[in-house]
């Protein structure tokens, strides 16, 4: 096994067994991971080198992928490494240089009453349609708190559920719900078309994970769905309600944003901007 390997599966099983969330490697500097929302430096390990952690990309990335991450100098995947541990991995280049970003993807998906969350959030998915917005930061857990509410639909109600990612992080299994979930890219070629195939098929429930490149284009279907039977949860980068509302108005000309305006009022059902508090001892 080459020495390379060794440090990427040392580095894998040290985040899981510190219960970290994060293992972020850039080429110059010691590895770094993310415990209870503080960054704790790996004293104990060593620089890691360009050409180290060129070959630990590689050993995950494949050909299609590594010419993406040429091109766009940035990209995003879900990966099962280490045998079984699930991260989202972010690789890009920073002063010329690469560097890696995992995060632990939890195996199994939250149970809604154990986020600790107000229950009037669980309650929106009782709506028969809208927009229900899940905000917040890198971090923040919007995508926990996504998965938690499909899964309290899929054991509780009767749906057919459509997601769209990029990429698919959460796998469910159906239950009382049938859930399709498509990788924008893979499975449509972009977020538009998969908001185009909802218009003429039977959904009940359609979750749009955060697509910050995508949204601008996507933002005129989504609020059309939210106001023709389908409810429609989004996951949103922004660190208030109020940075979520000017975000979404942005994105319109401005001789559409009177009527974007108002169309936002007719569906908008609620928004829920979370933030992580560091634990304390």
């Amino acid at each position: 096994m080459e020495v390379y390997t060794i440090l990427f599966n040392r580095l894998l099983s040290e985040t899981a067994k510190r219960q970290a969330t994060d293992l972020h490697l850039s080429a110059g500097s010691i590895p770094v991971i993310r415990k209870d929302g503080r960054l704790v430096v790996l004293t104990e390990e060593k620089i890691i080198e360009q050409t180290a952690l060129e070959q630990i990309v590689a050993s995950f990335l494949s050909e299609a992928e590594q010419k993406i991450l040429a091109e766009k100098r940035e990209i995003t995947v879900v990966k099962t490494l280490g045998g079984h541990f699930r991260f989202k991995i972010n690789v890009y280049f920073q002063k010329g240089l690469l560097a890696v970003s995992f995060r632990l993807i939890t195996p199994a998906v939250r149970d809604f009453n154990s986020l600790g969350l107000p229950s009037v959030v669980g309650d929106f998915t009782q709506l028969p349609d809208g927009l229900v917005i899940i905000g917040g930061i890198y971090g923040s857990g919007k995508t926990t708190t996504m998965g938690a509410l499909l899964e309290q639909v899929n054991q509780r109600q009767q749906k057919r559920i459509l997601t769209l990612e990029n990429p698919v992080e959460t796998i469910f299994a159906n239950q009382q719900s049938v859930i399709e979930q498509r990788e924008v890219g893979k499975d449509v070629p972009t977020l538009v078309d998969g908001l185009q195939y909802c218009r003429h098929e039977d959904i009940d429930i359609i979750m749009i994970a955060d697509i910050r490149n995508e949204l601008s284009e996507a933002l005129p279907l989504i609020l059309e769905l939210s106001a023709s039977g389908s409810l429609v949860l989004l996951e949103m980068h922004a660190d208030s309600a109020v940075r979520v509302i000017e975000n979404i108005m942005d994105t319109f000309l401005p001789h559409k944003v009177a009527a974007a305006r108002t169309l936002l009022a007719d569906v908008l059902r609620g928004i829920v901007v979370q933030r992580l508090i560091p634990k304390n001892g």
